[in-house]
């Protein structure tokens, strides 16, 4: 008699926690209140309906984070609607205005999205150093005038937002690289879903995700409904992820946790 031996699965580290950088539970009102029993910590929630914008108020006075040590919460309000070019630019420039961070999702129109975003902050770029003219001025502060989160941290109301995260990113790898120019004066986060990313097409969501540096990668369950159906999404992606780029489990979890205090806060 053969014995068939199972591979078990090595668990997903909860404790650790998990961060689901976009989903819009407020489609299920009945769902809500599931949120305290889930084992993903915080949920970033945005509405899909206009009149639920008020709902995604409430829940946050409820469960809304206190601060970024992630004490007291369990929500992170994201405010917002589906757009014309027009509102969409007016959206982002009050973000800027406020300091707060955005995200958007590009529906196949990548170009557009990225020239719609690339406006608010045309004629600010970041001026790019040479390496040549560094060692000429060794006094030149290069980390603090090139990198976007400092800039947008030290001066306040810029047109755009400090922080950006493109959720359930279908766009290409070579897109990818637009948003990564040194010259780009926003830190843009990329965040997958398995949902979206992985329902057809899973070749370009692979090359994408290996194609973002280790802190701008977001994972998130772009669903509905609150509860064992979103933690499942999120421990889906998250293992894909942490597959894609060769990451034990413990450490992608810290590092999409750490990746998702930066882009909600600013900072770890």
């Amino acid at each position: 008699m053969s014995s068939i031996k199972q591979e078990v699965e090595e668990p997903l580290p909860w404790h650790l926690g998990v961060f689901d950088a976009h989903c819009h539970p407020t489609d299920t009102v009945a769902s809500l209140g599931d949120i305290a029993h889930m084992k993903t910590k915080t949920l970033t929630i945005m509405a899909t309906r206009q009149q639920d914008q008020g709902l995604v108020a409430k829940f946050a006075d409820v469960f809304g984070l206190i601060d970024a040590q992630d004490r007291g919460g369990r929500v992170v309000p994201a405010f917002g609607h589906r757009t014309p070019k027009k509102i969409l630019t007016a959206q982002l420039n009050l973000a800027g205005d406020l300091q707060r961070a955005a995200s958007v999702h590009g529906v196949a129109a990548h170009g557009l999205l990225y020239e719609t975003l690339a406006q608010t902050w045309r004629g600010h770029e970041q001026v790019i150093v040479s390496k040549r003219e560094r060692r000429r001025r060794p006094d030149f502060e290069a980390y603090e005038d090139t990198n976007p989160s400092n800039v947008t941290q030290r001066d306040m109301s810029k047109p755009w937002p400090p922080r950006l995260c493109l959720h359930s990113y279908s766009g290409s790898a070579d897109t990818i690289r637009h948003y990564l120019h040194p010259s780009v004066p926003v830190v843009v986060f990329f965040s997958f879903s398995n949902l979206v990313n992985f329902a057809s097409q899973s070749k370009k969501a692979v090359d994408a995700i290996k194609a973002v540096p280790d802190d701008r990668i977001l994972a998130e369950s772009d669903f509905h409904c609150a509860g064992k159906r979103m933690d499942h999404l999120m421990e889906d992606i998250v293992r894909s992820i942490c597959r894609i780029r060769c990451w034990s489990l413990s450490h992608g979890v810290e590092q999409l946790a750490s990746n998702w205090r930066r882009f909600v806060f600013g900072f770890e």
